[in-house]
């Protein structure tokens, strides 16, 4: 029992950060940190006007060290169970019903990554146009999004990975560097005032139900449990029992590249940052910030393939076609485009897009799926080997009851956090992005 054909391909995301020789700790850390870090960096200033600067900052390092905590429950359930990938410690330790709910989930997951890579990338290209080509090139959102899903398809047909490797690496430097010239403008305001500079607007703590929609844009931003069981297996057997530092080092880290970011957004735009659930096309004035902006819409581009091909696959094998005609290969590809194209058009909002799935699916990844793998890895483990002492049959069942714990926290997080949007878009008010800045 190995990969699922989704993980398989989802593992392509981090190889091109990884050496095929055996890694050292410090290695890996960079490679975890890596490949958690991602888009969602550029709807965390939106995420603490819900909250407001302290409380959401605060939240942030508490989602960080929840998504910490949930690494380390995958790694060790993997240990136990001897599995080296997701699917794999689902299967053994929730047996087929988990190894389905794995794949649904990650499935599930990556459509949502095809949506918010399109939504990225239309509005990007809807900010830069006119300011490239002048006003003619001025099209409505939906145009600019149609001639996006346009562009994707031809893009998808391949039917391997390899060729894009590159674009997972290439696609956290951009957003990077991105976000560094965003810094960059924060500190010559600040410079230029002669204090740090805060815009109107700043809410300080927000004691309000909107404070949920801030959750699942923050727990998601951690996301990285399909790639974390491969990293440690590129470790060599004496440095494995020491992955946990590296686990702490990388989600640490991003924690606070998150905090700092975020609060920086925050700063820049105060109440208007509800304005910008995309947080760069704030700035595309600055030739900086649109520079970086249209190297995260090109790396976007070439990094869609890295999702519609590992959802066609998995479709494809799930229906028994695990190789496609070419016709029906075309065809589906085609379809699938399609689809994520026409749920981006129709949300055209970075920010509901990932609630939308970090209340869904996001907790069942983060937090549910690897609690429950790992309070089953630690009963399965004691049938195998009985606890020699009652100290130690204590600590198992506190740790039981933590994984339960967390369990429970993903499905509040996830019920209150839909529960309120749906509140929110159904109201009559004008969406979620108006709701917290008033």
């Amino acid at each position: 029992m190995g990969k699922s054909p989704l993980e398989d391909s989802l593992l392509e995301d981090s190889e091109s950060f990884r050496s095929k020789k055996k890694a050292d700790l410090f290695s890996v850390t960079v490679n975890l940190f890596a490949t958690t870090v991602g888009a969602c960096m550029l709807s965390l200033p939106l995420s603490l006007d819900y909250a407001g600067l302290w409380l959401g900052s605060a939240m942030v390092l508490f989602f960080g060290l929840v998504s910490d905590r949930s690494l380390i429950y995958l790694v060790r359930s993997a240990r136990i169970t001897g599995s080296a990938s997701y699917y794999e410690c689902g299967a053994r330790c929730l047996g087929a019903v988990g190894a389905k709910a794995v794949l649904v989930s990650l499935g599930a997951l990556m459509f949502a990554a095809g949506v918010t890579v399109h939504i990225i990338l239309t509005d990007i290209v809807h900010v830069l146009l006119p300011d490239l080509l002048g006003p003619a090139a001025e099209f409505a959102r939906t145009t600019v999004a149609i001639g996006v899903t346009v562009l994707c398809v031809p893009l998808c047909m391949p039917r391997e990975l390899q060729q894009l490797r590159w674009v997972s690496s290439a696609s956290v430097c951009t957003i990077l560097l991105a976000c560094a010239s965003v810094f960059a403008i924060y500190v010559r305001k600040s410079v230029a005032g002669g204090a740090p500079y805060a815009a109107a607007g700043i809410v300080h703590v927000r004691l309000s139900p909107i404070i949920s929609l801030a959750i699942p844009i923050q727990s998601l931003a951690f996301c990285n449990q399909f790639s974390v069981l491969e990293l440690q297996n590129e470790l060599p057997a004496a440095l494995k029992r020491r992955f946990h530092y590296a686990v702490h080092a990388a989600l640490g880290s991003a924690a606070l590249v998150y905090v700092a970011f975020g609060c920086v957004g925050y700063l820049l735009l105060g109440s208007r940052v509800a304005e910008y659930p995309n947080v760069l096309t704030a700035f595309a004035a600055d030739r900086i910030v649109a520079a970086g902006a249209a190297g995260v819409a090109f790396t976007n581009l070439m990094k869609f393939p890295l999702v519609v091909l590992p959802l066609r696959s998995l479709i494809a094998e799930q229906l028994g076609q695990p190789r496609l005609s070419v016709g029906r290969h075309v065809a589906a590809t085609a379809a699938m485009v399609v689809v994520i194209g026409a749920v981006g058009t129709w949300f055209a909002d970075l920010a509901l897009a990932f609630q939308i799935a970090g209340c869904t699916t996001g907790v069942m990844v983060c937090f549910c799926l690897p609690a429950l793998m790992y309070r089953a890895a630690l009963r399965l483990q004691r049938e195998v080997s009985p606890v020699p002492t009652a100290l130690e049959l204590a600590k198992q069942q506190f740790e039981e009851g933590c994984a339960v714990l967390m369990c429970i926290l993903g499905v509040v997080c996830g019920v209150v956090s839909l529960a309120v949007l749906l509140s929110v878009k159904f109201d009559g008010s004008n969406g979620t992005n108006g709701v917290a800045s008033g």
